[in-house]
């Protein structure tokens, strides 16, 4: 199962996947050499110490197969902003994506408060309970 972190821009999905690279030291696909490139210089200035991440151009150009070529990584990769990468494969924009997992959501103050209420109208926001499912 794949775990989603699922946060607005600038708040830190980033960081948090150089961590987990670095801690199972796991290769984080990306859609371009450019944002490779960024991982790579974040990486450094967060003094961790990532496998080289690699563009999903690079590898279909290469014919780099990661699922036979890394398995001695766990078999697992990491993705830098999948809607992207999806798109740099597909060549479209994705209008809706869908996925089975665990999805990780970083809240305001504000938010948590509000997660401990309990709603009975369904179109409202979710309780602890359901939002755990």
């Amino acid at each position: 199962m794949s775990k989603f972190i699922i946060w607005r821009r600038g708040k830190g999905k980033t960081t948090e996947l150089i961590k987990e690279a670095e801690k199972d030291q796991l290769i984080i696909v990306c859609a371009s050499r450019e944002r490779c490139k960024f991982i790579e210089q974040m990486a450094k200035r967060l003094n961790r110490n990532i496998p080289t991440p690699l563009s999903i151009y690079s590898c279909v150009s290469r014919g780099i197969e990661l699922g036979s070529s890394y398995r001695h990584k766990q078999g697992q990769v990491l993705i830098d902003d999948v809607e992207d990468v999806l798109q740099s494969i597909i060549g479209l924009p994705c209008k809706i994506i869908t996925g089975t997992g665990k999805v990780e959501e970083k809240l305001t103050l504000w938010q948590r408060l509000k997660r401990k209420i309990t709603f009975t109208d369904k179109n409202c926001e979710p309780t602890e309970a359901e939002s755990e499912n």
